[in-house]
């Protein structure tokens, strides 16, 4: 809930990030937890796109059929300008029924034409 608050209200990532370690450390099976981390960890005032991997990973690990969590992703492999690897979660995603916006399906494309 703090996670949140600092994340999205106050954009203090930095801070967003030290309240979901504490809500991981108390269950870390909590697989939103993990996905909120990586959004703060691959936010543009931090842009730690590995650690937002790895948290990402662990969200999809404990949550194989959240097509948010394939999206989110998708995002830190596009900013980490792995096409392939972005195409892959947004082709999970969509088959898990998420509805990727079309302003960044078609930017995906436009950067990323021939890399699938």
């Amino acid at each position: 809930q703090e996670g949140m608050e600092y994340r999205l209200n106050r954009n203090d990532h930095h801070r967003a990030i030290e309240f979901f370690t504490k809500a991981i450390e108390l269950d870390s099976k909590y697989a939103e937890a993990y996905e909120c981390r990586g959004m703060s960890y691959g936010s543009s005032q931090i842009q730690d796109y590995d650690k937002a991997l790895i948290d990402y990973n662990k969200a999809i690990e404990l949550d194989p059929n959240n097509k948010e969590f394939y999206f989110g992703r998708a995002l830190i492999y596009y900013y980490k300008k792995n096409c392939y690897k972005t195409w892959l979660d947004i082709y999970k995603a969509q088959r898990l029924g998420f509805v990727v916006p079309p302003t960044f399906m078609r930017e995906l494309d436009n950067t990323c034409r021939g890399s699938q």
